[in-house]
């Protein structure tokens, strides 16, 4: 069965956005989901699209198509190569710049990142 899983809680979803596993939701690490099934904890389907891997999510369902939205910033930058760019820190040594590459979603590494927990 292939499932999505969250790296951050380690949350397991089928593919219809069924919760299949939540470990540790009532403090054991084997938890029963079902609990927080019946509390509508499914994935719910919304409307997304991705530009330049950034994920745009219209939980309205009223907004234009993506390229319809963004049509005049991609035009803007269409001579652009996205996939050139490197995520960066600005340091107080070295070259002034901190490359550091992680295998997860940017969000949880910039809301958790610490400088001072980087070598």
């Amino acid at each position: 069965m292939t499932l999505i899983e969250s790296p951050y809680h380690g949350w397991q979803y089928n593919l219809r956005g069924e919760l299949v596993k939540a470990p540790f939701w009532d403090g054991t690490p084997n938890a029963d989901p079902s609990a927080l099934r019946r509390q509508s904890a499914d994935l719910k389907e919304i409307r997304s699209s991705i530009w330049n891997d950034i994920i745009f999510v219209d939980l309205s369902a009223k907004c234009p198509t993506l390229p319809v939205f963004l049509a005049p910033l991609m035009a803007l930058f269409e001579d652009f190569d996205f996939s050139t760019l490197e995520m960066a820190n600005d340091s107080a040594d070295g070259d002034g710049i901190h490359r550091f590459s992680a295998k997860a979603n940017w969000k949880p590494l910039w809301e958790n990142y610490d400088p001072q927990c980087l070598s």
